[in-house]
């Protein structure tokens, strides 16, 4: 099974220091976001923005970015199996997947993540499966056309 560090966006990370017009502008520039991080100066996740949340509720471009973001949101290190990540870091806090994810690599921010990312893997997977199994039928069949023909 894949390991979160495989599933995440790598998206760059705001700075504690941003304003709330920066992350606007982080939005805007990556319309398919739908979770930033925040770092800290030493490349750490402190907090994380939700689009829906932040458009929902952002305040005036000069207020700090820190005013709207989640303050304790999940972070998760990027050796993770997807597995170990819903079995055991979701079952405490099942909202967390909804609301998004940091990873981490050795405590520095990697990237994000949401359903989205681990249900596209899951996707992926399915249709790897799929399409090993026609290939596997294909050459049954035509083996057993041979086998006829001879």
């Amino acid at each position: 099974m894949d390991r979160l560090d495989r599933l995440i966006d790598r998206r760059a990370p705001l700075s504690l220091d941003a304003d709330v017009a920066a992350a606007s502008r982080a939005f805007e520039d990556q319309p398919d976001a739908q979770v930033l991080a925040v770092v800290d100066s030493d490349g750490r996740p402190v907090g994380l923005l939700r689009r829906q949340a932040f458009e929902a509720a952002s305040p005036p471009g000069a207020s700090p970015v820190a005013s709207v973001m989640d303050l304790a949101p999940l972070i998760v290190d990027a050796g993770v199996r997807v597995s170990q990540f819903r079995d055991e870091m979701l079952a405490e806090n099942r909202q967390a997947l909804s609301a998004g994810f940091i990873v981490t690599e050795a405590g520095l921010y990697l990237g994000v993540g949401t359903a989205l990312n681990l249900l596209a893997a899951r996707g992926d997977r399915s249709r790897a499966r799929h399409d090993a199994t026609i290939a596997t039928t294909q050459a049954l069949a035509a083996e057993i056309l041979r086998q006829l023909d001879d």
